[in-house]
């Protein structure tokens, strides 16, 4: 139990100057928490609590604040419980004001996004090495609204998200889904785009219009694919579940009668099918579904606050659906569609 000392009711003054001290030890430490900087010069505060003056939290359960707080604190406690929500504001104001993510990105005048450069029809490279892409179009055409040239930097996969943190790039913009896992790591955009699992058939068929149609038939996919999962969720399974090593080959199979539908992932299906219009079609219903959205670090809100904004743009003066149309024949960008 801590114990208090007992002083003079007229003793006030070395209070006063413990509690200015103690205050400004905490604004020091509240500034260099919310900004990770420091004044220009030491602070007086800094003695007040030693090493008890850890961050604004601690600092609070210090034993001079406690004695602040106790009966014998006199005037100097009223002073304190003036002036300590002054410093709760000032907390809360550098906190939210020390995001500068956005002015960083606006004073380069370029926005450095992270992807997969083999991910077609997202990203991916033309024979002369050209980049292209839906992904790399919409980002393309967001920097121009931003006033930002779009720097794109290829790196593995599997390591995007540290590569994210170690600041190779300031987002990850290709074709990333949206999942309670990756949620933790980094902050996302709103879904851009609704992805997933799908059913394909060729244009003449009538027999199948919904997924549920699929109970009984026979139904390719891809070996090793996601395919799988969504196989598992129909209410009803084919008849006969054949894999194979591609889903072009899948779906040329189904063309020469061998299948009645391939499941695959619904960006693959689009692909193909703009390669071969009229040839096939793809069912209504998402059989899963997967989310794309743009993923930011937690701590960049004011840079994802204005792509976001920019992006709700494009969808409502239709440019998204527009780009959309270019690679995949329709306009996948409208919620309302999902």
């Amino acid at each position: 139990m801590l114990t208090v000392p007992t002083r003079k009711k007229e003793d006030h003054m070395p209070h006063l100057h413990a509690c200015i001290l103690y205050l400004l030890g905490l604004f020091e430490r509240v500034i260099f928490f919310s900004r990770r900087t420091r004044f220009p010069f030491p602070c007086a505060g800094s003695w007040c609590c030693g090493d008890l003056l850890q961050g604004p939290v601690s600092s609070m359960i210090s034993p001079t604040f406690f004695y602040f707080l106790s009966p014998q604190g006199g005037p100097v406690k009223t002073l304190l419980s003036l002036l300590l929500p002054l410093f709760i504001l000032t907390f809360i104001g550098t906190a939210s004001a020390g995001d500068p993510s956005w002015q960083q990105i606006k004073a380069k005048g370029e926005l450095r996004i992270g992807l997969d450069d083999d991910f077609p029809p997202m990203a991916f490279r033309k024979a002369d090495g050209t980049l292209y892409g839906f992904d790399v179009d919409f980002a393309e055409a967001l920097g121009k609204r931003l006033g930002l040239k779009i720097v794109w930097v290829p790196t593995a996969w599997k390591g995007v998200i540290p590569s994210l943190y170690a600041n190779k790039f300031d987002c990850i913009w290709n074709g990333m889904t949206i999942t309670k896992e990756r949620e933790q790591k980094v902050a996302f955009s709103k879904p851009y785009m609704m992805d997933g699992q799908v059913a394909a058939v060729i244009m003449s068929n009538t027999s199948i219009t919904r997924p549920a149609d699929l109970g009984g038939k026979i139904v390719g996919i891809q070996q090793g694919s996601t395919a799988m999962k969504a196989i598992e969720a129909l209410p009803k399974k084919p008849g006969q579940l054949k894999q194979y090593e591609t889903n072009p080959k899948a779906m040329l199979d189904m063309e020469s009668g061998r299948l009645n539908a391939v499941v695959l992932d619904n960006l693959v299906a689009r692909d193909i099918i703009s390669k071969k219009p009229g040839t096939y079609k793809i069912l209504p219903q998402f059989i899963t579904k997967a989310p794309f959205g743009v993923a930011f670090r937690k701590t960049d809100n004011s840079l994802r606050h204005h792509v976001q904004k920019a992006i709700d743009d494009m969808v409502a003066d239709g440019e998204t659906a527009r780009i959309s149309r270019k690679w995949f024949a329709e306009d996948l960008t409208n919620p309302a569609t999902w």
